[in-house]
């Protein structure tokens, strides 16, 4: 018998698998652990402002 899932369910799955992509795809390719170059500063600064752009919010990325 198939399992039926409320509307509340299927959003909290769909949620966690996009949070366990994030975090297993896309966020380990952000740690460097090797010298950062001028390349690397202007890719954070295109996430800082197209974030800032869709959320309408100030953002700040700090390398050291």
């Amino acid at each position: 018998m198939k399992k039926k899932y409320s509307k509340m369910q299927l959003e909290d799955k769909a949620l966690k698998s996009a949070a366990m992509y994030f975090g297993q795809e896309l966020l380990p390719f952000e740690f460097e652990s090797v010298e950062i170059n001028k390349d690397d500063l202007y890719r954070f600064r295109m996430y800082d402002a197209y974030t800032a752009m869709v959320y309408k919010r100030p953002v700040a990325t700090y390398v050291w």
